[in-house]
């Protein structure tokens, strides 16, 4: 009798511990990523796992979300592949018309994490119209994906008001 007792609480303690390790698993490797929802929405390639440094703020009627990735070779060929076949990316040349363009909505990133947007590529989405931009006067609910190829690092940012 006892020896069955012991057999049903150790099935228990096994269920019990891979549910936990499931759920460890799952919280280590998609804390601080792209929320779904964005993900879907640009139809561009993102980075599926967690960032390397987010910085994600939620208030009552506003949020923002400040994403680095550094990417690993997977990552960086399936970024070149879409950068290749979806016209949503430009390259930035780093002229003073084009760095205008990201100050408005995220200057203070750039600045505050050194970003180098030079020869880099970006797509600018405007989740109000629903649509790729090109310029950002005016922007208050986008996105902006870049990615720098001399450093293989993805930024995403995003604020929604």
């Amino acid at each position: 009798m006892k020896i069955r007792s012991f057999k049903k609480i150790n099935i228990i303690l096994s269920v019990i511990f891979a549910i936990l390790l499931v759920a460890v698993i799952y919280v280590l490797a998609f804390r601080g990523s792209i929320p779904s929802y964005s993900r879907d929405e640009l139809g561009i390639y993102m980075p599926y796992f967690s960032a390397d440094y987010s910085d994600v703020y939620n208030g009552f009627t506003d949020s923002h979300g400040f994403y680095i990735f550094d990417l690993n070779k997977s990552e960086i060929k399936k970024v070149k592949a879409d950068i290749e076949n979806n016209s949503s990316w430009f390259k930035f040349t780093g002229n003073s018309e084009e760095i205008s363009l990201l100050n408005p909505v995220f200057g203070t990133w750039i600045e505050d994490y050194s970003i180098d947007i030079n020869d880099c590529y970006v797509a600018f989405y405007d989740f109000s119209d629903d649509c790729f931009v090109y310029d950002t006067d005016g922007l208050v609910n986008c996105g902006c994906a870049i990615y720098d190829e001399d450093s293989e690092r993805f930024y995403y940012l995003e604020m929604i008001w």
